[in-house]
C-alpha cells in the first residue's frame, strides 16, 4: 500500500498537467466552460447524516466532447470551498461525464472522476515528534472520488449554446483524518456552461 502511494505522489504532477494540457488544446465543436458557485456541507443523502454548517464553494472548469457526435465528454474542474470551522481547500478535478440531450433544450449528466486537494487548517496544528508536541504544517493533501448529477436547459445563441443548470456532486475524501476516511462532502451547486459555435 505504501509503495501505491508513493508511486501516485511521483506521477500525480504528470497526471494533472497532462489533463489540463488535453483540456485547453482540443478543439472539439462541442467544448465549453463553465463556472458554478453553491454550498457544500460535510454530508451524504443516507441515514444517519444530518445537513449542518452549510459554506459557501465555487468551481471553474471546461469540458471537451470525446466526440463531435457524442455526449460522452471530458472536464477539468478548479474549486475553492470556503469552511471558517475546518479550513479552506483548493482541489483540481477530472471527470468523465455523460450529458445527454432529454428533449429538445433539457440536458442531463452524470460524472465520475478524481480529484486533488489542499486543505488547510482553520488554525494552528501540531503534530507529535515522539517527544513533544511541535507545530505542524499549514495544510495537507486530499484525494478526492467525485460523483456529480446535473439538470441543465440548453439555448442556441449567435455564438454559442447556453446552458444554465443545478448540479448535485458528492465526493468522498480520502486522507482528510485517519479517523474520517472517506469523509463524505455534498456540493449543492448553480451554474451555467458556455459552448462556442467554433472551435477554440
Amino acid at each position: 500500500m505504501k509503495f501505491q502511494l508513493n508511486v501516485l505522489k511521483q506521477i500525480r504532477p504528470v497526471f494533472f498537467w497532462v489533463l489540463i494540457g488535453l483540456s485547453l488544446h482540443s478543439s472539439a465543436q462541442t467544448s465549453g466552460w463553465e463556472i458554478s458557485t453553491g454550498l457544500q456541507s460535510y454530508y451524504l443523502p443516507a441515514p444517519g447524516f444530518h445537513l449542518q454548517s452549510l459554506q459557501p464553494v465555487l468551481q471553474a472548469g471546461r469540458t471537451v466532447a470525446l466526440h463531435s457526435a457524442s455526449p460522452l465528454g471530458f472536464t477539468v474542474r478548479v474549486g475553492y470551498s470556503r469552511n471558517k470551522y475546518q479550513g479552506d481547500a483548493v482541489y483540481i478535478q477530472s471527470l468523465i461525464g455523460y450529458h445527454p440531450m432529454l428533449g429538445a433544450h433539457l440536458q442531463g449528466g452524470i460524472s465520475l472522476g478524481v480529484g486533488y486537494q489542499r486543505s488547510f487548517y482553520s488554525g494552528s496544528s501540531f503534530e507529535w515528534n515522539g517527544e513533544e508536541w511541535v507545530k505542524g504544517k499549514s495544510s495537507h493533501i486530499v484525494w478526492q472520488v467525485p460523483v456529480q448529477f446535473r439538470l441543465g436547459y440548453r439555448s442556441a445563441g449567435s455564438h454559442g449554446a447556453w446552458t444554465p443548470f443545478l448540479a448535485y456532486q458528492a465526493h468522498a475524501q480520502f486522507k482528510y483524518s485517519p479517523d474520517l476516511t472517506p469523509l463524505p462532502v455534498s456540493n449543492f451547486l448553480i451554474g451555467v456552461q458556455f459552448a462556442p459555435n467554433k472551435p477554440e
